[in-house]
């Protein structure tokens, strides 16, 4: 499920520690965001992004600005 999914790609490819749009490094918490919406177990599906850059992206659609 979603969870699991999400639990896997910390497992491969670790905790985000930066911003992929914003480039910030600080104590903030950073999420993987999924591009496509399949959730798909692939590297090049999945974005690190602080938690206002992943709102902006799922709740604004804005995908076109990130990729």
């Amino acid at each position: 499920g979603y969870g699991g999914l999400h639990d896997w790609i910390r497992k491969y490819y670790g905790s985000p520690e930066k911003c992929y749009n914003c480039q910030i490094k600080d104590k903030r918490v950073y999420h993987w965001a999924n591009i496509s919406g399949e959730y798909r177990r692939d590297s090049t599906d999945w974005l690190r992004l602080c938690v206002p850059c992943h709102k902006l992206f799922d709740n604004k659609k804005r995908r076109e600005l990130f990729i």
